[in-house]
């Protein structure tokens, strides 16, 4: 069966998504994917033929920030591309000639293939985008909320199918950002965490006292950086592994912290940790807790989507929300607390068991099996 699958450029998460639903469905089907910028690029590195498709959206940060003004007068910048870009993608579509089409939160290929008959799955972790437009401060953007609300649901409501790549309820980490009406909730599935390994399919094996971060060197996060680097120093029996970007300038530290440019694929080091730091992405979360790993969560600050995984990370007790503005001590005692406690070991290692029952690749390998039965 033809397959082809759209995947948003605006953050890795979207990409390691597809990568690991590639991985699962290339030996039954002939499966093409297709994105944009450095995360069409993420796929490629990662061994996948990943065609070039025009973005539709374009999101901007500033100062530890999601700018959403700045991000929708890039968008409407670059609308005069789009007349081309609806022409790229109908090309695509037109030549690849999928029985399904699957899409990680790109709307407009998604809509273009049902208007074309295609049965089209949307895979996302969040319905309700309009709370961007509705908590802003800027009140042309807040009366913007009930069209963008109106335009997202039409959207979704062509969808024969909505993905979920997150645990079922009670344990889901975006519940906040996942609101559905009657007419959504009858075509929703839980797919469990979509994720590229499961610990089991990993060589490396836990280590205690051993701290994964992903605060990137550059711009607002440096600060954050800065007091990872700090309570290494006050943690000396403490292993730590830091992805931090090419230009990353860090303080001095001990022989106890292992830096890194960047990873293709930084599961076995998660593997290997007993504590993940990381922003607030939905993917990053569910690879630590498919991997049994506590997360420390610094979302941007008012980006809404981030902060509800931050907030849903801790009400599911699997993490705790920081701020770029977190003290250095307060790091340390989160540090220890987080890699230590009895409750978050117990806790996280109920989720792995979870993620390796209700393995999201597993599952849309059945959703697609059974769909190519019907056909």
């Amino acid at each position: 069966m033809k397959i082809l699958f759209f995947y948003c450029g605006e953050g890795l998460g979207h990409a390691t998504r597809a990568i690991a639903a590639a991985n699962a469905l290339k030996a039954d089907h002939d499966i093409t994917l297709a994105s944009y910028g450095y995360t069409r690029d993420f796929g490629i590195n990662a061994g996948l033929d990943v065609k070039e498709v025009p973005s539709e959206i374009q999101l901007v940060g500033r100062s530890g920030q999601f700018d959403l003004s700045k991000s929708i007068l890039t968008t409407i910048s670059n609308s005069s591309k789009q007349p081309h870009g609806i022409l790229k993608f109908n090309s695509l579509i037109n030549k690849t000639k999928p029985d399904l089409v699957l899409s990680d939160s790109f709307f407009l290929p998604a809509t273009l293939s049902k208007n074309k008959g295609i049965p089209t799955w949307m895979i996302l972790n969040q319905t309700n985008i309009e709370r961007f437009f509705y908590t802003n401060s800027k009140a042309f953007i807040r009366m913007a909320g009930p069209f963008i609300k109106r335009l997202n649901h039409s959207t979704l409501n062509q969808m024969d199918k909505l993905l979920i790549p997150d645990f079922s309820p009670p344990f889901t980490v975006c519940e906040e950002s996942v609101s559905l009406t009657p007419e959504l909730y009858e075509k929703t599935q839980y797919l469990g965490p979509l994720v590229r390994n499961l610990g089991r399919e990993l060589k490396t094996k836990p280590k205690k006292k051993t701290v994964y971060s992903m605060i990137g060197g550059f711009g607002y996060r440096k600060q954050l950086l800065d007091k990872i680097v700090e309570a290494s120093r006050e943690l000396p029996d403490y292993h730590f592994d830091l992805v931090a970007g090419p230009n990353a300038k860090l303080g001095t530290h001990g022989k106890n912290v292992k830096t890194y440019t960047s990873l293709t694929n930084p599961l076995p080091l998660i593997n290997e940790s007993s504590l993940v730091i990381g922003g607030g992405g939905h993917s990053t979360a569910m690879e630590a807790l498919a991997l049994g790993k506590p997360v420390l969560a610094a979302p941007d600050a008012f980006h809404c989507e981030q902060e509800c995984n931050a907030d849903g990370l801790e009400r599911i007790g699997a993490g705790r929300r920081i701020d770029y503005k977190t003290s250095t001590h307060t790091l340390k005692l989160l540090i220890e607390e987080l890699s230590t406690s009895k409750e978050y070991k117990k806790r996280v290692t109920m989720l792995k068991h979870l993620a390796e029952k209700n393995d999201g690749r597993a599952e849309l390998v059945r959703l697609v099996r059974e769909f190519e039965k019907e056909q």
